[in-house]
């Protein structure tokens, strides 16, 4: 017998297995759901969904997002922009990285003309991770045709962004 409609929650390692799993389990009426996590995917097996739910993003990009407020990290802006750099660089380095970068308020500073991180976060761009800066901040700052790496953005796709992802870190 079935509690609240719920079987099972599975590990599997790849994409290509979950997709299996899926499918193999929607051809006998099973619905289910997945969720990536560091050590692979989770598919979640029940009985009563209503509709399938399948997300699998890159397997190297997880659902967060880092909403970095200003362009360097703490109180002190010398150290701050050491600090930056390092963040960055180990961001680059780690072999799972966050879907979003979210750049707002003097963050934009970043990803526009001038910044000294534009080819990490080029990098980081041709990897999968999505850099977006605040129209509103580019404006603010007169940077929007200054803009580097990324794309501009509204408030409201921040919101509904940050809404959506897992876990949103502030920087």
């Amino acid at each position: 017998m079935l509690k609240n409609g719920l079987i099972s929650s599975v590990l599997v390692k790849s994409r290509e297995e979950a997709n299996s799993l899926v499918n193999a389990l929607e051809n006998v009426g099973i619905k289910s759901t997945t969720r990536i996590v560091s050590k692979g995917i989770y598919v979640k097996i029940s009985k009563n969904r209503m509709e399938r739910e399948l997300w699998l993003p890159e397997e190297h990009i997880l659902p967060v997002a880092y909403l970095i407020k200003s362009h360097y990290i703490g109180q002190d802006e010398e150290l701050g922009n050491i600090l930056m750099d390092n963040f960055l660089k180990n961001m680059l380095d780690a072999s799972v990285k966050p879907q979003y970068l979210i750049f707002i308020a003097s963050a934009v500073f970043l990803t526009t003309n001038g910044s000294r991180h534009i080819n990490i976060l080029s990098s980081l761009e041709s990897e999968g991770v999505n850099p977006i800066s605040c129209g509103a901040s580019l404006d603010f700052y007169g940077k929007r045709d200054k803009l580097r790496v990324g794309r501009i953005t509204s408030t409201s796709e921040i919101y509904s962004i940050c809404e959506n992802m897992k876990k949103v870190i502030t920087l």
